[in-house]
């Protein structure tokens, strides 16, 4: 279920993002995934990539530690 941008914005700035910078992530979050949270990318183009996931479709190195950190939080 997508989230709306106002929620990405406001998340961000909860975590102490400034303003500006969290429109500017919510707006490149809108184009990497519809702001779907748990989306994941349908066709890899890397090959043997579990693909992009995620509102900033994070891949490689950078999924499995976000992952990681999601298991952390529960």
């Amino acid at each position: 279920m997508a989230v709306t941008p106002q929620e990405v914005v406001q998340g961000l700035e909860r975590r102490g993002v400034p303003r500006m910078a969290a429109i500017g992530l919510a707006g490149n979050f809108s184009v990497e995934s519809r702001l779907e949270p748990g989306i994941n990318e349908i066709s890899p183009i890397v090959p043997g990539s579990r693909g992009g996931f995620g509102l900033a479709q994070w891949t490689g190195p950078r999924r499995r530690q976000f992952e990681a950190f999601a298991r952390s939080q529960g």
